[in-house]
């Protein structure tokens, strides 16, 4: 837990628990290193309805947790298609209910229970779909979102250690059968790895210094701006090494387009290349942005106003397009970007603030905004911009759901 320092006085965690041997060694051990902070931990059973027996072993869960003075919140899933991709979708849906109910509770420390096979089956897994340079970095020990941060204190751990944790404290836990389906690639993977533990690992711990780089060059190369975007310098990124430079701007497409996750990496390497090319006016998208050399020496990167749907504030985020926090949105009419159609509804006054305030247009035109009718709109006030369009009381800020910096990754295995 060292390497998630500082935490604040008495700290109180959220650990995910299945009731699973992982998850279970985990509640025991944050339980153990809480206490000694005086702090607290919470218990987040998700019922993923994916199996009859689930509800009945949320409640066997939430009693043995109990009996060790741990409170538990049974959450349950909602209903979703069981076809192709079942995992991988209940895996995203219990992040949500995860983090949201994390964000309910005030909780900003969400614990989860992955270890050293889990990762070394992760980069397996990545490896053969040839994942490339981000994929391979297998899972963080941190991932910090914009209520609370993700923490993986197992990695460093074999899952042998954490049964054998159990067994000395007499406590049981549930066997998940799905865990024995072979129709599941993370169960053939397993099979595939059984006692092959050390070559696995190999690649991922080479690049334990790259994350670590990559954060450096970050801080050095780009600044965000709290209109929505970003800019890089371009001497600096043209300077990396070309990984560095997939690396890099791979993270500002993730946190500018409001992603959770790096995309795909097609297409990623030739944009960095071209991007550390360009002459001013140069454009190109990626990853649902617009990078454009605007000013000598600099990249913009800008969310594509296109490529938002109008929507109401997300379920899932509490953000719209994943990007702003949105208060005093009291109205059921839908939130939509300006676009380029409402920028031609601004006034010229308004448009001569803006450049005053040297706030590009392309940012402008991925700004939420509220339309009435035909010809007029409302606009939130965004890092105390105000227009005559304004709408009193309704604020908007740039909160992406993923930070541009997070913490490096640490594969440490400890056998």
């Amino acid at each position: 837990m060292r390497r998630f320092d500082p935490f604040e006085a008495r700290p109180i965690l959220a650990v995910a628990v299945s009731g699973g041997p992982d998850s279970l060694a985990l509640a025991i051990l944050a339980q153990d290193w809480a206490r000694k902070r005086e702090g607290g931990v919470l218990g987040l059973i998700v019922d993923h309805g994916l199996r009859a027996a689930s509800a009945a072993e949320a409640r066997q869960t939430k009693a043995w947790l109990r009996a060790r003075q741990i409170r538990g919140i049974v959450l349950r899933l909602r209903p979703f298609a069981h076809d192709t991709g079942l995992q991988d979708r209940a895996r995203r849906e219990r992040y949500r209910v995860l983090e949201n109910a994390c964000r309910r509770l005030g909780v900003i420390h969400l614990l989860l229970g992955h270890h050293a096979d889990d990762q070394i089956e992760t980069i397996v897994m990545r490896e053969a779909r040839q994942s490339g340079v981000i994929g391979m970095a297998g899972m963080a020990v941190v991932r910090e979102l914009t209520d609370v941060r993700i923490l993986r204190p197992l990695l460093d751990f074999p899952r042998a250690r954490l049964k054998a944790l159990l067994v000395k404290n007499g406590q049981p836990w549930i066997d998940d059968p799905s865990n024995r389906d072979a129709n599941f690639e993370r169960v053939r993977v397993r099979a595939q790895l059984a006692g092959q533990t050390v070559p696995y690992i190999t690649s991922s711990l080479a690049r334990r210094g790259r994350e670590s780089e990559l954060s450096r060059a970050i801080a050095e190369t780009v600044s965000i701006s709290p209109y929505g975007h970003a800019e890089i310098d371009l001497d600096l990124f043209a300077d990396l090494d070309l990984e560095q430079q997939c690396l890099l701007l791979s993270r500002v497409v993730t946190t500018i387009g409001g992603r959770e996750y790096a995309q795909s990496e097609k297409g990623l390497r030739d944009h960095a290349e071209k991007c550390a090319k360009f002459e001013r006016g140069e454009t190109l998208t990626h990853g649902g942005c617009l990078v454009r050399a605007r000013a000598p020496g600099t990249l913009s990167v800008f969310r594509e106003w296109a490529r938002i749907d109008g929507e109401q504030i997300g379920h899932r985020t509490g953000k719209w397009d994943r990007r702003f926090a949105i208060d005093g949105h009291r109205c059921h009419r839908p939130i939509v970007p300006l676009g380029s159609k409402g920028w031609s509804w601004l006034t010229k006054p308004d448009r001569d603030y803006l450049r005053r305030r040297s706030i590009p247009r392309e940012a402008v035109l991925g700004w939420p905004v509220l339309p009435y009718g035909e010809s007029q709109l409302g606009l939130p006030e965004i890092a105390n911009v105000r227009l005559n369009v304004t709408l009193s009381g309704m604020k908007a800020s740039f909160r992406p759901c993923t930070p541009l910096l997070s913490v490096p990754f640490d594969h440490r295995i400890v056998v």
